[in-house]
């Protein structure tokens, strides 16, 4: 006897051949249901029991049915017997129920005149059917939300989550949520919601769920699955969602990004793209045959950009913090292991890094996660047994996390989270362990998504600091025969606001974010008016968490154009801005940094 089994939800089931309870029965030949969030499939059944199996027999001679017998122990929904008799269909539309003698189960029915009829679909683990036929708890936790849950349980397609997995709020509504993400500051989220075959956009405040408005945009999408979702802005006033028609294994595709400005829905780039990655200012796609081509999509004009070729198939590349550097995964084939890859943007023409992850799974395939501009992580997808990875840039391993079984992961503040059906775990990276946090109130979860935590106010260098950077600079180039450079006031304020506007923005350039080159924005602080010669020049540095003079000055001589900087004759005047900001925003993505600017100037 061949038998397919059954998991606690059952999402798709495809079984050739399901062998019958007996000889006498005759055999289905194929069996396909989809069974998605179990308090909907309750709400729809007529009745439901949790019971155990004493026995079944053949129904009426050219019937095609059985009749199972149950011993119920629990009624979940309606009125039933002690003792019950199920029909089974067993039709080649439907699977006939199977199961051993004394078996516990949970099924949901159908009745049909004065018959309860059931198939395999209906079947369900016992304590999930319990589950589903008990109210949504209500919220435990007063926050603040650091997760998003999306997906369908029952009436509420949104979870609202703290760091230890306790729900902050329910997002009621019809339909279910296929993608989630947060706006800056987390006072908003956006979620993608799916309704049969049409697919809107919806706004929420993070903090309840409460609805704040929702756009249709099938229309637009024309007939493409939607993957990715944007929200640009702390009001959620800019939206942006990718949507392809690529398949698994496809060679070529259509694609296209949507934008929503407040009600206005638009097309901002139609191309061939299989995957994308929104950042806050570009979205890198990888675009043509197999996905080979790697562009770049500027999300204010839409103006596109040819950046590399890249390996087939690779899954979509994320950004680091600071834009120089993309790292994916392209994913066990027939011929070849999965990978992992880093392209180098900083290099003309870009070049590509790739290590083999090692992993002897017939597909194994999964996500890419910064954590910081030094450091990522490989993030396993729906792999038994799977291993978190940390690399540095260069590729070369940190740390490894065992028992990462989950099929959504995100990374945020140093901390890893994933779901798996109802299940919630967590793990500290690089080095872990992996903990499960809890249970959630349903296992038809589609969407998780984190949520940074509210911006505060940069804190600014004291004077100490100031001087201690100082004294290490002078300390290198007094050693080579240089003389010490004076603080000025001037360049000190010059780089004081410099390195707050970056903060506060979420930007990282010498340029500032409205276009100003340093040199300009340097002289309306540090003026050129009045003297024969006038000459600047600045190094710029951020990191997570605390940042030493000592690792400041390391860092700065370990690149050629810092150190010549630093080491220049020419100045004779310097200006310090240092800023410690939580959760920065922008290419900082959430995380607690430490950003210096130092100012170097000459004038006669």
């Amino acid at each position: 006897m061949r038998r397919c089994t059954v998991p606690a939800v059952l999402f798709v089931l495809l079984c050739a051949g399901v062998a019958a309870l007996a000889a006498t029965v005759e055999t289905a030949q194929a069996c396909s249901c989809g069974l998605g969030d179990p308090r909907t499939a309750l709400a729809e059944a007529d009745a439901a029991f949790v019971g155990v199996y004493v026995g079944g027999r053949q129904g009426p001679v050219g019937t095609r049915v059985a009749v199972h017998s149950f011993q119920v122990e629990e009624v979940v929904k309606g009125v039933l017997p002690a003792t019950l008799e199920v029909t089974s269909s067993d039709s080649g539309a439907s699977c006939g129920l199977e199961f051993a003698r004394g078996q516990r189960v949970g099924l949901l029915l159908t009745r049909t005149g004065s018959t309860w009829t059931a198939t395999l679909c209906a079947q369900m683990a016992p304590e999930t059917l319990r589950q589903a036929g008990r109210p949504l708890p209500p919220p435990a936790s007063p926050g603040p939300v650091r997760l998003l849950v999306g997906g369908r349980f029952g009436s509420v397609r949104t979870l609202a989550l703290d760091a230890g997995g306790r729900t902050v709020a329910y997002g009621r509504g019809e339909g279910e949520s296929v993608l989630v993400t947060s706006c800056p500051g987390g006072r908003r989220m956006a979620e993608l919601v799916r309704e049969g075959s049409s697919f809107r956009l919806a706004v929420r405040a993070t903090r309840s769920l409460g609805r704040l408005r929702e756009v249709r945009i099938s229309r637009l999408l024309g007939g493409m699955h939607p993957s990715a979702l944007l929200c640009r802005d702390a009001a959620a006033a800019e939206i942006f969602v990718f949507g392809s028609t690529a398949g698994s294994g496809a060679a070529s595709a259509r694609s296209r990004i949507l934008r929503l400005r407040g009600r206005a829905l638009t097309i901002l780039h139609r191309g061939s793209a299989h995957g994308v990655r929104f950042g806050s200012e570009r979205a890198h796609l990888n675009e043509g045959r197999f996905g080979r081509d790697l562009v770049s999509i500027d999300l204010k004009t839409g103006h596109e950009r040819k950046l590399a070729r890249v390996p087939e198939r690779i899954g979509v590349l994320t950004p680091s913090p600071d834009g120089r550097h993309l790292a994916g995964i392209v994913p066990t084939g027939s011929m070849s292991p999965a990978q992992l890859v880093v392209v180098d943007l900083s290099r003309k023409p870009a070049a590509l890094r790739t290590t083999p992850l090692g992993i002897s799974l017939p597909y194994a395939s999964g996500d890419v996660a910064w954590l910081d501009r030094h450091r990522l992580a490989y993030l396993p997808s729906a792999s038994p047994g799977g291993e978190v990875r940390v690399y540095d840039r260069a590729l070369r391993p940190l740390g490894r996390i065992g028992g990462w079984d989950v099929t959504k992961s995100v990374v945020v503040g140093g901390l890893a989270f994933g779901v798996a059906g109802d299940r919630l775990r967590s793990a500290r990276l690089p080095g872990g362990p992996a903990t499960e946090l809890g249970r959630l109130v349903g296992p038809f979860t589609l969407s998780l998504a984190a949520v940074p935590r509210p911006a505060r106010a940069a804190r600014s260098s004291t004077p100490a600091a100031n001087l201690r950077l100082l004294t290490e600079l002078n300390a290198v180039r007094s050693a080579r025969g240089l003389v010490a450079l004076r603080l000025s006031s001037a360049l000190s304020s010059a780089a004081l606001a410099h390195s707050r506007d970056m903060a506060r923005k979420g930007y990282f350039s010498h340029t500032s974010k409205g276009g100003t080159p340093f040199d300009r924005r340097l002289r309306r602080y540090y003026p050129a008016a009045g003297f024969r010669t006038w000459a600047a020049g600045e190094n710029l540095l951020w990191r997570t968490g605390e940042l030493s003079a000592e690792t400041a000055i390391r860092t700065w001589m370990r690149s050629r154009g810092h150190r010549l900087n630093m080491l220049s004759a020419r100045w004779r005047e310097i200006g310090l801005g240092i800023v410690a900001r939580v959760s920065a925003p922008g290419v900082y993505r959430g995380a607690d940094v430490t950003i210096v600017t130092a100012n170097f100037g000459a004038r006669s």
